[in-house]
């Protein structure tokens, strides 16, 4: 299945170093973003992966992939609540690493949240 990722200007050089996926094909953008694309067995073991790049990565395919890092978000927004809700304004298509401490429940200290234009 093919993974495609957009990657941010901020970190499109560093994702062009090196050689992440034997299959993958980089192509950079007018913008200075970078469009990866691979072939991989299984999407859901590159989670860890996409996640560790935080704000400066969006999942554009697949749709399944993208889809369990917005249920993620969903369970994040949950564990912050208001506090959340506030930093979530307005919605974007980026999916956005936050590092906070947290004191209580299960979460942990960095949160993902996948904002969709116009939800």
């Amino acid at each position: 299945m093919e993974v495609v990722l957009r990657f941010s200007p901020h970190v499109a050089r560093r994702v062009q170093e090196t050689r992440w996926h034997r299959s993958e094909r980089t192509e950079p953008q007018p913008d200075g973003s970078l469009v990866w694309r691979a072939q991989i067995a299984e999407p859901k073991e590159m989670l860890p992966w996409i996640r560790g790049w935080g704000a400066d990565v969006e999942v554009l395919g697949p749709e399944g992939l993208r889809g369990t890092l917005e249920a993620e978000c969903e369970r994040w927004r949950g564990c912050m609540g208001s506090e959340m809700e506030q930093t979530l304004a307005p919605p974007t298509l980026l999916i956005d690493a936050m590092a906070r401490t947290v004191s209580t429940g299960n979460c942990s200290s960095i949160i993902y949240a996948i904002r969709r234009n116009g939800a």
